[in-house]
């Protein structure tokens, strides 16, 4: 073989191996399960722009980076009604599963849990979220409430858990300013 060859193999060989490096982190939270797991290393990216709908960004609140899934952007009515997402008045359910099963990571294992299916933007995902309060008639099966409408503010995205009943979201703290945005996560390895 000629040695430019090689040498433009190698070279591609090289710059194929730092697009799959990058920096990585270490999830320390349950709140994307079921699909990123607390186990697994992640490749971030630095923002420079608006994240696209329905990816996963790390939101800097108290110095924590936690991550979580735009699903709300400037101007846009987000309201979460009995753990589904709904953008500007519509439902993003795609499925539901037809049986229930024990909660997995940040929700008591007592509790049983349902996964659904959402799709916003170009990207397809899983949910788990807790029945309606009080089926089970134990407190710590009790779900996150229903949020009202809310307007997403401009330079500001609505970010929610996979995890819907296992972590914090903008339900609770609010829409979030971009500028409280770190990185986004492009891939994860479990």
């Amino acid at each position: 073989m000629n040695k430019y060859v090689l040498i433009f193999v190698g070279c591609m060989f090289l710059l194929g191996s730092c697009a799959v490096s990058g920096p990585r982190i270490k999830l320390r939270t349950a709140a994307l399960y079921p699909n990123l797991h607390t186990s697994g290393q992640c490749r971030v990216r630095t923002l420079e722009s608006l994240p696209e709908r329905g990816s996963v960004v790390l939101v800097t609140v108290d110095l924590l980076e936690t991550p979580r899934r735009v699903v709300g952007m400037p101007g846009d009515t987000v309201a979460v009604i009995d753990g589904e997402v709904h953008i500007n008045k519509k439902s993003h359910l795609k499925s539901r599963e037809k049986r229930r099963r024990t909660c997995q990571a940040g929700v008591s294992p007592r509790c049983s849990c349902r996964i659904h299916w959402e799709k916003v933007g170009s990207r397809r995902y899983a949910v788990q979220s807790l029945p309606p309060s009080g089926e089970i008639g134990d407190a710590r099966c009790d779900r996150n409430p229903d949020t009202p409408a809310t307007v997403v503010p401009k330079d500001h995205v609505y970010v929610l858990a996979d995890n819907r009943d296992g972590a914090l979201d903008s339900r609770h703290i609010g829409p979030i300013p971009v500028s409280k945005l770190g990185k986004q996560v492009v891939a994860c390895l479990r």
